[in-house]
């Protein structure tokens, strides 16, 4: 079965279980795990969880933790607490750091971050400040400064140079400037002045660098 074959299948897959939720949850979720284990089913699974995910993210998960970790598909955390984010930010985040370590958590706290900051930027900052484990702190304020920057860069930027001194600060400065560098390339130059020499003003410099010779060749 060639790659476009499955990729319509999987597409008619999607349509189809969003339209048996909408009639039946239970007979839909009934039918799904009926199927003969396999690609089929996951995929049928995985169709259910996204479709439940936007009507009722709550249920959508308990849903996802009955399943077999086989049958969750690589983003079905992802997809449930994006979609539980976009309703109940705080409660999403909080669900989400309650998961085991692993990508599954990653991806959760991931899809709140970017949800809660396309809705609430300042808030999902504050989120992200708060975290204390500092490598998932790192993540989820990547992805907080990467959208906050493609809303407002000027409310990225302000937040970002209020971070006290240290790692996080370097790391979100680092970020807004990888996001802003094609279309603000001065701005993007007088952030990294903030930097202070060393790994994270040469990462960030180089970044800088690439993206001046992507948008304009003879800067």
């Amino acid at each position: 079965v060639c790659s476009s074959d499955l990729n319509g299948r999987d597409r008619a897959m999607r349509y189809v279980m969003a339209a048996f939720v909408d009639q039946n949850v239970d007979a839909a979720k009934a039918w799904a795990t009926s199927l003969p284990p396999g690609y089929h089913r996951n995929n049928a699974i995985q169709s259910l969880v996204n479709a439940m995910a936007k009507r009722d993210p709550l249920r959508a998960f308990a849903m996802l933790q009955d399943l077999p970790p086989e049958a969750r598909g690589n983003y079905g955390y992802q997809n449930v607490f994006g979609s539980w984010a976009q309703t109940d930010a705080q409660g999403a985040a909080a669900k989400a750091l309650e998961l085991p370590k692993g990508a599954n958590r990653d991806g959760a706290l991931r899809a709140v971050a970017g949800n809660w900051a396309q809705n609430s930027p300042t808030e999902a900052f504050a989120w992200a400040k708060g975290l204390q484990e500092k490598s998932q702190q790192a993540s989820v304020m990547q992805t907080v400064i990467t959208q906050w920057a493609s809303l407002d860069s000027a409310g990225a930027r302000t937040a970002a140079l209020a971070l006290p001194e240290g790692e996080l600060r370097n790391n979100a400065v680092s970020t807004l400037i990888g996001q802003i560098a094609g279309r603000a390339p001065d701005e993007a130059k007088s952030l990294l002045s903030e930097l202070p020499e060393g790994s994270a003003r040469n990462a960030a410099g180089s970044i800088l660098v690439n993206a001046l010779a992507y948008t304009d060749p003879k800067a």
